[in-house]
């Protein structure tokens, strides 16, 4: 990823060394000097940093000793769409019959046909700053091979519940970086908001770590759901 412009920790040591020293599976990975900023002094600047650096992931070309990485977005969401009922997350939540009733209907326009390296979990929280510079994107735990646009809505979905108002800075960079104008956006908005269904309040934990410590768990549940409603007024606006 490093010699493709992504900012993420050097391997010191692979796996079967550290493994072999520590007696456990693992990786050694370079020390960098930097934190998560979820209060950061200019947002649009953040959020265009961002925005520049997932569109290097997703413009790596895969080589072939990673063609074997999972596809999990793109199966949970046909999973999902093919169901003859909801999945029980859904129906736990208020909003999650309305929620997949939409998904369902944008599904068969969506297009899964990408295959690229995606993060899965891109969220402020798994990035690393010092001075106001994006220095890494951090916790690679579940890399996968999908669409671009999971990345993408699932940063604008957490953001959202954060109260961060940065999404056309965020779109505006990803387009310019990537090349590529954003499509299916909605579809996958929504399905980063189902999953932490049916209850995404434990994340409040991780954003009170994290320096964001005015947000309790009921707070993180009005916020998803009203991020919910607001997809589905979209959807049912375009409709």
């Amino acid at each position: 990823m490093l010699a493709n412009g992504v900012p993420v920790p050097d391997v010191v040591l692979e796996q079967d060394v550290a493994s072999e020293i520590f007696g456990r599976p693992g990786i050694v990975i370079s020390y960098l000097n930097g934190k998560p900023d979820l209060i950061p002094e200019d947002p649009n600047d953040w959020a265009t940093q961002l925005a520049q650096s997932i569109a290097r992931v997703h413009a790596i070309t895969v080589p072939e000793s990673l063609k074997s990485l999972p596809t999990d977005h793109t199966n949970t969401a046909r999973k999902w769409m093919t169901a003859d009922e909801p999945p029980e997350k859904f129906l736990k939540h208020e909003l999650g019959r309305e929620l997949w009733n939409a998904m369902r209907e944008l599904w068969p326009t969506v297009d899964t046909s990408a295959a690229q390296m995606i993060h899965t979990d891109f969220w402020p929280g798994n990035t690393l700053w010092n001075r106001g510079k994006l220095i890494a994107l951090i916790d690679w735990e579940w890399p996968a091979l999908g669409e671009p646009m999971g990345d993408v809505a699932y940063f604008l979905a957490d953001i959202s519940y954060s109260g961060f108002d940065v999404e056309d800075s965020f779109l505006e960079a990803n387009e310019e970086a990537s090349g590529k104008p954003v499509y299916d956006l909605l579809f996958w908005k929504m399905f980063a908001t189902a999953i932490p269904m049916p209850d995404p309040g434990h994340w409040a934990q991780g954003y009170a770590e994290l320096g964001i410590r005015h947000m309790t768990a009921d707070d993180i549940r009005r916020a998803h759901t009203e991020y919910i409603r607001s997809l589905l007024e979209e959807f049912h606006t375009n409709a």
